[in-house]
């Protein structure tokens, strides 16, 4: 578990609260590492993804489930912060248009591209749940 007490945890949390994009490296069955940004929310000391069934980034997850998570640095004075956990594929999701932090959050970019809150859950129907075990950064 992270200790989000310290003053760089607490910073960590933060980002984690407020960040629009975070960037999620999985790993191929060749051992290559895959980063892309995508949109999530913070919830249950969990970080919720949610996918297309087309994408990669589930055949990755379902052969390796270690990934790693970290931020955009909007200046080189901003700290780092890297989270290392376990993902998974859940079996029953709960669809995104449920997810009321998560359509809120993400309202003008699900317009941005030309969808409505109800055809972007029905593409993106699959729900990924990241446990961060480990925080490290500068």
């Amino acid at each position: 578990m992270i200790d989000f007490s310290t003053e760089f945890g607490k910073q960590a949390l933060k980002k984690l609260q407020s960040e629009y994009v975070i960037w999620l490296t999985t790993v191929t069955p060749t051992g290559s590492p895959q980063p892309r940004p995508v949109w999530f929310i913070w919830e249950n000391n969990k970080i919720i993804i949610y996918s297309t069934a087309s994408a990669k980034k589930l055949e990755h997850i379902r052969n390796n489930p270690n990934v790693s998570l970290h931020f955009n640095m909007a200046s080189p004075e901003d700290d780092v912060y890297v989270l290392i956990g376990s993902a998974a594929v859940t079996a029953s999701p709960t669809p995104v248009l449920e997810v009321k932090d998560y359509i809120t959050k993400y309202t003008k970019g699900i317009q941005d591209i030309s969808m409505t809150p109800e055809s972007f859950s029905k593409a993106y129907a699959i729900r990924i749940e990241i446990t961060p075990s480990k925080l490290r950064g500068i």
